[in-house]
């Protein structure tokens, strides 16, 4: 399961996962993000906590790719994960700081600190 949700602000989402995932439709979910027609970019909170895991590491790893195209709408994301998923959360922060976003990695238990920072 993947939730959207607006928390708070109108330019902030929150990206929930829960159980096991399909890596295409992680990559889709880019496309699918509303496109910004004003100044203020997204701030964005993915929220891996209750991931389980992905179907195929390998379509995980080329569905980051996917999020070079909306990259340039996003200023900030914060990676709530568990140690388990250090790679695919390195992975995608890669991706997005290609693009000047600021991104940043917490442990599960730091999951308010990672939403208060998107909005610093």
């Amino acid at each position: 399961m993947i939730e959207v949700t607006s928390p708070q602000a109108d330019h902030v989402l929150s990206i929930y996962f829960k159980g096991m995932q399909s890596a295409a439709a992680f990559g889709a979910l880019s496309d699918g993000l509303p496109q910004r027609r004003s100044q203020r970019r997204w701030c964005l909170l993915f929220d891996w906590s209750e991931l389980d895991g992905w179907d195929d590491r390998r379509v995980f790893n080329l569905s980051c790719r996917s999020w070079h195209g909306i990259a340039d709408q996003i200023a900030r994301a914060s990676i709530v994960h568990r140690h388990r998923w250090n790679h695919q959360a390195a992975l995608l922060a890669a991706v997005l700081r290609v693009h000047g976003v600021q991104v940043r990695s917490w442990p599960t238990s730091h999951r308010a600190q990672a939403l208060t920072w998107l909005f610093d």
